[in-house]
């Protein structure tokens, strides 16, 4: 990954921070920022492409942290320093979630997970209005169109059994007394990936990627 796109400037920074940059890991696999791990403890992000998106994740970021409690904000990559279209975060422990990593738990570390990271997302959800990251908007009538869409062309090619079950499951999800009554945060790319564990104690470790919050 270049890291010729920070500035002289930006760069001295970052390794004022890091210390001289023994080991370095990129990953470019996200589809909005090219990561660099350094020295296995930090990570520098930086944008692809649409840079005031990822600098209003910075910002998100840094004001959401400072509404938890240290515990919870300790699990979010929160900004050490940052500048237009790249910042440095901590690196974050742990390792994916996925079928497979929590059917490997006991019981009582996937209760572990399962605690903390309700914990967390219940903090992050009800975060207070106004903070967000991208303009991804989720109104009831846009989840009205979209479950007309999946009645319509992905229902069909589902057994009657499965497709009975959804909607029930549906038709609970909407009678919930714990509807929203207005704007609130959503993280909504709440990808296995995204979110990390201690695979020895099933404690929750991170929660990533914000930019589509």
């Amino acid at each position: 990954m270049p890291v010729s796109r920070l500035s002289p400037a930006d760069q001295a920074a970052v390794i004022a921070i890091t210390g001289p940059w023994d080991g370095l890991r990129a990953n470019t696999d996200g589809t909005a920022a090219d990561v660099l791990h350094i020295n296995g403890t930090w990570v520098l992000r930086q944008a692809r492409q649409d840079a005031a998106a990822f600098d209003r994740e910075t910002a998100l970021l840094t004001r959401l942290a400072a509404r938890l409690p240290p515990a919870l904000a300790a699990l979010l990559p929160v900004p050490k320093i940052s500048g237009p279209g790249w910042h440095l975060c901590r690196h974050l422990p742990g390792v994916p979630s996925s079928r497979q990593s929590l059917a490997a738990l006991s019981p009582q570390a996937r209760g572990r997970f399962l605690n903390g990271f309700s914990t967390l997302l219940a903090a992050v959800h009800t975060s207070p209005e106004g903070d967000y990251a991208a303009a991804t908007p989720h109104s009831p009538d846009q989840w009205a169109s979209v479950r007309a869409e999946a009645e319509a062309r992905l229902f069909p090619l589902l057994s009657p059994a499965l497709a009975a079950d959804l909607r029930a499951a549906l038709a609970e999800i909407g009678a919930s007394p714990l509807a929203m009554n207005g704007p609130a945060l959503i993280h909504d790319d709440l990808h296995p990936a995204h979110i990390l564990h201690d695979p020895a104690t099933g404690a929750l470790t991170g929660l990533l990627d914000f930019g589509r919050s």
